[in-house]
């Protein structure tokens, strides 16, 4: 059953209304985006971000260096109980037989 033209007239004001408000909402953000404000903290952050990452890249090769030479001070049968001990925790089985631990070169 069709509706009467006056609900149709009513149903468009209000999908035209509703399309006006999200336009000047969109077009209020955007200005509000495109502001000195937001610009000039966006240079601050920049800025902030690359002095963090030189001092995390410092830090990730101080500790890089210290988990190799962990590695490096452990015996084969250390090494063995370690890996083990990392797998139990991560909930796995260590592998047994001859496929235990393949070696590498």
């Amino acid at each position: 059953m069709p509706r009467p033209s006056k609900e149709s007239e009513s149903i468009s004001s209000a999908v035209h209304g509703l399309l006006e408000s999200v336009t000047a909402l969109v077009d209020s953000v955007q200005a509000a985006v495109r502001g000195p404000r937001v610009s000039a903290a966006a240079t601050r952050v920049g800025l902030s971000a690359r002095r963090l990452g030189t001092a995390a890249t410092a830090k990730s090769e101080k500790l890089k260096s210290s988990l190799k030479s962990y590695w490096a001070r452990l015996t084969p049968a250390q090494k063995k109980d370690r890996v083990d001990a990392i797998l139990r925790g991560r909930g796995l089985l260590p592998r047994k037989g001859k496929r235990a631990r393949p070696g590498r070169k």
